[in-house]
């Protein structure tokens, strides 16, 4: 029942992460690498309630399971955007 929604929150978790990653790199203002978390953590939201308040049940916690993984990845972009990679010795 994990594997579905898993493997369906990899590839927009994926991007986003790249995104942040990007954004991070370039150097660009704090609220450009928030960004990719903040649509990650409002769609996120927004899956857990549609699954909770409209389909119910069993196939409504896929839904649960498909937010909380988008949400995990929301964290890490979230995180990955406070990194100040530029003047450390992180790629070097």
């Amino acid at each position: 029942m994990i594997s579905g929604p898993f493997t369906t929150s990899i590839l927009p978790g994926v991007i986003a992460l790249l995104f942040t990653l990007l954004f991070v790199l370039k150097g660009w203002a704090l609220w450009v690498k928030l960004l990719p978390g903040i649509v990650l953590m409002a769609s996120a939201i927004s899956l857990f309630y549609y699954g909770y308040m409209h389909v119910q049940g069993f196939e409504g916690a896929s839904y649960g399971i498909l937010g909380g993984f988008l949400s995990l990845y929301a964290v890490v972009c979230f995180v990955m955007a406070g990194w100040d990679l530029r003047n450390s010795n992180f790629f070097r």
